[in-house]
């Protein structure tokens, strides 16, 4: 056999290997996910773990065995989602889950990073948009907070949890009025959203309007939702915040 024939035939074999490769993977992570559908999360993890082993290239491998052991190890899934996207730099849900997790452990800088790379790749994901918000939130930035709920409501005018973002936001300002449109927005929307009917009756009573604060109150009972403790919000005058511009993402 000549070199040139020789070396189309290994050529040849080495994509075959590859396609089987490929294929068994596909067929692992098939078996994981029906492992996870059923609750099954060791058995799962056993499969993604083995997959790794043998260096698979599936950005989706590293990614879901992060989010069902995030709970156990935090740090690994943190390493695991950052694997997830070496390999894949456009995988956008993967930059989501860091931004998630380094928002669980208050690692705020970082988590606005993350949140800002998924954006960058969909500026339509609602889930990073809001959660780049909350980012904000916690670092006392509630101007830029504001904004990219307001970004959320340009995308999906009926996101009732922005809504419910923006009137408590209002209402830790002492921007009472505003907090209670807010509210009634989600109610609009939603009827059964007894979080707004608690913090409608919140800021009424806050603005010593007791009639209509245990009135909306009661309107509690008329939702099957499972009623949320809430903390009392600050009192500070009103110092209307302002909206600010749309940054390019």
């Amino acid at each position: 056999m000549s070199n040139s024939k020789k070396k189309k035939s290994n050529f040849t074999k080495h994509i075959q290997n590859l396609n089987r490769a490929e294929f068994e993977t596909e067929r692992e992570e098939k078996k994981a996910l029906h492992f996870i559908n059923e609750g099954n999360i060791e058995a799962a993890s056993r499969i993604y773990r083995e997959l790794i082993k043998r260096k698979t290239k599936s950005h989706k491998v590293y990614a879901n065995l992060a989010v069902i052991n995030r709970k156990r190890d935090k740090s690994q899934s943190i390493e695991l989602l950052r694997e997830a996207v070496k390999i894949k730099p456009d995988y956008y849900l993967g930059y989501y889950n860091l931004g998630n997790i380094l928002l669980e452990e208050e690692r705020l800088d970082e988590s606005i990073n993350f949140f800002n790379k998924a954006i960058n790749i969909n500026p339509k994901h609602l889930e990073s948009l809001i959660n780049l918000g909350n980012a904000y939130l916690l670092k006392d930035r509630d101007s830029d907070a504001i904004n990219y709920f307001q970004k959320v409501l340009e995308i999906n005018p009926n996101y009732v949890d922005a809504y419910i973002n923006i009137g408590n936001v209002y209402k830790e300002q002492g921007c009472l009025n505003e907090a209670i449109s807010s509210y009634k927005k989600v109610i609009e929307i939603n009827p059964d959203r007894v979080d707004a009917y608690v913090n409608i009756s919140l800021t009424e009573l806050l603005k010593g309007n007791y009639i209509d604060g245990w009135k909306n109150y009661e309107l509690r009972s008329h939702s099957k939702r499972p009623i949320l403790p809430h903390l009392m919000p600050r009192i500070q005058k009103c110092s209307h915040l302002k909206k600010t511009k749309n940054k390019k993402l």
